[in-house]
């Protein structure tokens, strides 16, 4: 008796019924007479050379002994006409006879046949993805120069600024020329000028920061990276600079300021005879 097979397609939540797509299950009950040793575990379907991965058997099994099951999967578009669908094991066959599938594509039709739209642009102008990547690339890449950019000239500056730190060498050791210049200050009636250049003296010589070169934030800044320990120092610094700056012109005032610079620069010096220079 020849082989015959009803076909059932179970519906599937999106999918039309009874419809063959890409991908979903179609079931052949087949009743007939077959060899008994087929091994259904292993059964595939003997397909063409060039369209042998557009069809599998995806489970096979035998219900009686003149009853099988055959679940195809199909993994490509299109009308697949088979004038005797053969099953094997690589040993026994099994003749299906002439069956035809009508495989449609899970893609609507536009989806199928038209490019993809590119993703919404980023911005208020309409762009496509790639020109938003390459305009954020781009950016990164302008971000990134002028960092290095940046970079350079800060350290081209630092080494020009300790350059120039050489100019207020001498053979008078730091304290003594502060102590030497706040004298000739005392004489000329501690001018306000001569008490600021005669400490920023003492802190280039003493502390290598170029104190005639910096705002003071900076020069506190400065002398913080080069000298990270001495956080007292830099905020009794702090307070003298600040001092200076708004100091009155009144002899009792810049009396007192002048006071705190000598106390500033005795602790320093003691400070600074204890770590080998």
């Amino acid at each position: 008796m020849a082989i015959s097979c009803e076909r059932q397609i179970p519906n599937v939540p999106g999918l039309k019924d009874q419809e063959i797509t890409v991908g979903r299950h179609v079931f052949l009950q087949c009743t007939g007479d077959y060899e008994k040793s087929f091994q259904f575990p292993q059964a595939k379907v003997i397909l063409a050379e060039n369209s042998k991965f557009s069809t599998k058997v995806y489970k096979a099994e035998a219900r009686s002994v003149s009853q099988f099951d055959v679940d195809l999967v199909f993994y490509s578009a299109g009308e697949f006409v088979f004038p005797d669908l053969i099953l094997s094991d690589g040993t026994n066959e099994i003749h299906l006879g002439e069956q035809k599938f009508l495989v449609q594509t899970v893609l609507e039709k536009t989806q199928a046949e038209k490019k993809p739209e590119p993703f919404p642009p980023f911005f208020p102008i309409k762009l496509s993805w790639p020109t938003s990547y390459l305009i954020v690339c781009l950016a990164l890449i302008a971000v990134v120069v002028a960092l290095v950019i940046w970079n350079i000239r800060k350290r081209f500056r630092y080494r020009q600024l300790m350059a120039k730190l050489n100019d207020y060498q001498s053979s008078v050791e730091p304290d003594m020329q502060f102590y030497r210049s706040i004298r000739r200050a005392e004489m000329s009636g501690y001018r306000i000028s001569d008490l600021d250049n005669s400490f920023r003296l003492y802190i280039a010589r003493r502390y290598k920061v170029p104190a005639f070169d910096l705002k003071n934030p900076s020069l506190l800044r400065f002398f913080k990276k080069n000298n990270p320990w001495l956080k007292k120092e830099r905020l009794e610094l702090k307070k003298i600079l600040e001092d200076l700056k708004d100091v009155k012109d009144s002899e009792a005032e810049k009396k007192i300021l002048t006071q705190k610079m000598y106390q500033f620069v005795d602790k320093s010096e003691l400070l600074l005879s204890k770590v080998p220079r």
